[in-house]
């Protein structure tokens, strides 16, 4: 009895050591495996984070505002990449004018496949809007004096032909397009100087 009981004994033992053995050594290959499941995880996350659609925020100027709409398509462009366009959609506006600037914030959120689109970026973003009709001008031909726009339209002809001008004060719709809307001080018609305004100024 004794003797069995001893054989018994041994081979409990006999097994618990390589449980032991089999123990520690999952436990050495679950920590072998722990720090590249953090990093996949972290490697996962990051390529979610980078890939998430960026958001451009423009300014709009009061003038523009009523044209402007949420949902309007826009197109942007940076300096990175001259030859490509940025589709996206306005989603908000803000209502609240900027009192320095006198201009509008806007929401568009833009798709980044890619991730070419990186914060802190300068863009130029073009907004769709309806078609109107508009009195414009070349914005060569607008001086700016002091606070004030002025264009040179031509008002007829001296005694001897030579062809006269007045001095014309406008209010400019604000555009960094060419040419630039024109809200006042000009009729269809008229004829401005669009070239040597500069060099009139300083002989009228």
């Amino acid at each position: 009895m004794s003797g069995r009981g001893r054989r018994i004994c041994r081979r409990r033992q006999g097994r618990s050591r390589p449980c032991r053995k089999r123990a520690g050594a999952e436990a050495a290959a679950g920590a072998r495996r722990s720090p590249r499941r953090r990093a996949a995880r972290a490697r996962s996350s990051a390529e979610r984070v980078r890939s998430r659609p960026r958001r451009a925020g423009p300014d709009v100027y009061e003038a523009d505002l009523a044209r402007v709409k949420p949902g309007a398509v826009v197109q942007v462009k940076v300096i990175a990449y001259p030859d490509r366009s940025f589709p996206g959609r306005i989603e908000w506006m803000s209502s609240v004018l900027d009192p320095v600037t006198r201009t509008a914030r806007l929401r568009c959120p833009l798709a980044n496949p890619d991730r070419a689109l990186l914060p802190e970026m300068y863009a130029t973003v073009s907004i769709a809007t309806p078609p109107r009709k508009a009195l414009v001008v070349p914005r060569s031909a607008v001086l700016h004096v002091g606070d004030e726009r002025i264009v040179f339209v031509q008002s007829g002809t001296t005694e001897n032909g030579l062809l006269r001008f007045q001095r014309r004060r406008v209010v400019l719709e604000e555009s960094e397009g060419d040419p630039v809307p024109v809200s006042s001080g000009l009729q269809v018609g008229d004829a401005v100087v669009v070239s040597g305004a500069l060099l009139l100024s300083g002989m009228l």
